[in-house]
């Protein structure tokens, strides 16, 4: 009932994690060991992230149905220090090494530098293969993350691929983030990352610009965003760069309507006609909560949940209650009506209280659990 290449496209989304946005991505240029991947369904705009071919493949392994396990080990203060995985190996019916991860923490416990590590089941060694290194300040903020892959060649050693250098306002926001790549004898910029805050410290700007090659920033997109009393985004409107006109043009439009408890019910997303100068509708997600209980700490369900670095919160998606469903519409302007077809609902173990994978369905669905789950899920 879910494609399979949805279940691809989700698993990747989260691995991504806002890596390396690369909209307009003619401009961007992915490192070694990496590969462009594309969100191409869903809400929002696209955006193209790098992604290490080691994680794709497990991805890939993983809806495939093949096996591994993982085992792991920490230090004194729950710092993870090494991560290590086997596969199953069909044929052989036995386990085979397939990657380990070793991390290294300064004194205020963070992380400073990742190394993955993938078995050669030819040779029986572990091979380096994608190496990060962090630099922070005085009082924790990260200040520089650099990518490294290893190259093999008459002196192994690592090679960079990319850096971001993070800047921040007096108040600790985020206002810059400026990545490069190493192009073999120094670092060349390729995008830059801003992000504008209210008087109350809100989000109400994000753009993104790349680097000419020479000696300034080309705008690519941006949004601008309208908030309400309490900080939260009624409307966001997507800007794109026209390079012949030099200036911004809008691309789309996005309005929020909330429940009184500041969840969203509906976001409804319009494209702007350049022609006729005015908006269409494009699509739209609805929502259904139980405004009875607090889910303050669910996981994001759609979203830009990929762009959102560790500890950073986002005015649009704040969620409040236990989401009980989700269904998304798309305009068909053939028919010039709403296409219901796609549906996607949420549902929670009793145990652990978690989101539990949503089911995509297509049309009428049932499914029955084996004998002790706790699930039972029927569309019609």
């Amino acid at each position: 009932c879910k494609p399979f290449w949805d279940a691809y496209n989700k698993r990747l989304d989260a691995l991504a994690k806002r890596e390396a946005e690369l909209e307009a991505a003619e401009a961007g240029r992915c490192p070694r060991g990496t590969t462009k991947w594309c969100k191409s369904r869903g809400p929002g705009p696209q955006r193209c992230s790098c992604v290490r071919n080691e994680d794709a493949r497990r991805a890939l392994d993983e809806l495939l149905g093949r096996q591994y396990w993982g085992q792991y080990e920490y230090d004194a203060n729950g710092n993870m220090l090494i991560e290590y995985s086997q596969n199953w190996d069909n044929i052989m019916q036995s386990w085979f090494p397939y990657s380990t991860d070793t991390s290294t923490y300064d004194g205020l416990n963070n992380r400073i530098e990742e190394v993955s590590y993938y078995y050669d089941t030819v040779m029986k060694v572990w091979d380096p293969s994608y190496r990060t290194a962090w630099q922070f300040d005085s009082v924790g903020k990260r200040t520089l993350k650099t990518n490294y892959s290893w190259i093999v060649d008459s002196i192994s050693t690592w090679k960079p691929n990319w850096r971001y250098e993070y800047f921040y306002d007096q108040n600790g926001r985020d206002t810059t983030t400026i990545d490069a790549w190493w192009n073999g004898a120094s670092w060349e910029k390729s995008s830059k990352d801003v992000t504008g805050y209210n008087a109350n410290g809100a989000r109400n700007f994000h753009g993104n610009y790349y680097w000419d090659g020479e000696s300034q920033w080309i705008g690519s997109y941006k949004y601008e965003y309208t908030l309400d009393g309490n900080d939260l985004v009624t409307d966001e409107i997507e800007y794109s760069w026209d390079n012949l006109k030099n200036d911004w043009y809008i691309r789309s439009k996005g309005t929020f309507s909330r429940d009184g408890t500041g969840n969203i019910l509906q976001m409804a997303y319009f494209r702007y006609d350049t022609t006729q100068m005015a908006y269409i509708d494009d699509w739209q997600d609805n929502y259904v909560w139980d405004i009875s209980v607090a889910w303050a700490d669910i996981a994001m369900p759609i979203g830009f949940a990929e762009e959102q670095e560790e500890g950073e919160e986002d005015n649009i998606f704040t969620i409040v209650s236990k989401i009980l469903g989700w269904s998304y519409l798309e305009y068909d302007t053939t028919t010039m009506a709403w296409d219901t077809l796609e549906l996607e609902y949420f549902y929670y173990s009793p145990f652990e209280g978690a989101p539990l994978d949503p089911i995509v369905c297509n049309a009428d669905f049932s499914f029955q659990p084996e004998e002790g789950d706790p699930q039972k899920i029927t569309f019609m």
